[in-house]
């Protein structure tokens, strides 16, 4: 009897001196970054996009005046290459990337090389690009930040999407 006993204790006792498993993340602010390569092989630059996938805010979207921006669920755009994005020559390095609400109620996006995470102040330095602002899109439940390909074998492009309830801002990313 003592032997069954200690054999089943010496088979438990990982288990009770294992660490506790790390908490998760509360729903709905996941993480998320998504890297393309420009190209193929170790020399290849990237370019990513991350945020934190939050609900939409229907009132503060609507209660936003003409000039303010969002943070975009604390976004970011990092690049290892020159590009031209929106229209804008960007240079490598790390943007916070928000959205800024113009009159009529149309969004820009904007790359801001300074500034806090989560702030919803922009710096001298922010760049406004050129977006294309959709309405009734197919409905995201939560905040959407990608890179998507667009284009043919001889005109290829990149789109950074900003996909929030339904609507979708789209900027072109010139690939070199």
């Amino acid at each position: 009897m003592l032997t069954g006993t200690l054999t089943t204790l010496t088979a438990l006792l990982p288990l009770l001196l294992a660490p506790a498993p790390p908490t998760a993340v509360r729903h709905p602010h996941f993480p998320k970054k998504v890297t393309m390569q420009l190209g193929f092989g170790q020399e290849a630059a990237s370019i990513s996009v991350s945020h934190l996938t939050v609900t939409f805010d229907e009132a503060g979207f609507e209660a936003l005046p003409a000039g303010g921006t969002w943070h975009l669920g604390n976004g970011k755009f990092e690049t290892g290459a020159e590009l031209t994005v929106g229209g804008q020559k960007i240079e490598k390095g790390r943007y916070r990337l928000l959205g800024r609400k113009q009159l009529g109620g149309d969004w820009e996006l904007v790359l801001d090389p300074n500034g806090k995470d989560f702030d919803n102040a922009l710096s001298d330095e922010a760049l406004a690009l050129k977006t294309r602002f959709l309405k009734e899109e197919p409905i995201q439940e939560h905040l959407r930040i990608d890179l998507q390909p667009s284009g043919d074998q001889e005109h290829t492009t990149l789109q950074l999407e900003v996909h929030f309830d339904t609507y979708l801002a789209v900027a072109d990313i010139e690939v070199p």
